[in-house]
């Protein structure tokens, strides 16, 4: 069954996004393409869905952490210890919710997000968090 197609969400100097949305099935695909630009890709994360990411091409890091409010700071803070992990073609990531997350990939480097819910323009589940 052909649910839909990638086309074009969001392409600055940083990377290229394709993404579809579908909230009849309750998931989304984005397909990265990695620009010039040296800054990290991410650091966020999301409250409600999981994401699962495949290297499709090069190399780089990805650094994730646990996150938690903390009621007293009202703010997001770390839970632990930064994780950095060397990833690399066929590499597959799995980012749940509630884990902030940045790629630091080579130019050119492309990859694929699943998510586990649709994008909702209304309901923004994606919360800034640098880590790198």
């Amino acid at each position: 069954m052909i649910v839909g197609k990638l086309t074009l969400a969001h392409g600055d100097s940083r990377r290229r996004i394709e993404e579809f949305n579908s909230k009849e099935y309750g998931f989304s695909v984005q397909s990265f393409v990695v620009g010039g630009e040296e800054e990290p890709l991410g650091n966020h994360f999301h409250t409600e869905k999981d994401e699962t990411f495949l290297i499709l091409e090069g190399e780089g890091e990805v650094a994730s952490v646990r996150v938690a409010y903390d009621d007293q700071r009202e703010d997001w803070i770390p839970v632990g210890e930064v994780e950095r992990t060397t990833v690399k073609s066929g590499s597959v990531i799995k980012i749940p919710a509630f884990t902030a997350h940045a790629f630091t990939l080579r130019h050119w480097s492309k990859f694929i997000c699943f998510s586990s819910k649709a994008f909702d323009k209304e309901k923004k589940d994606i919360i800034p968090f640098k880590i790198i």
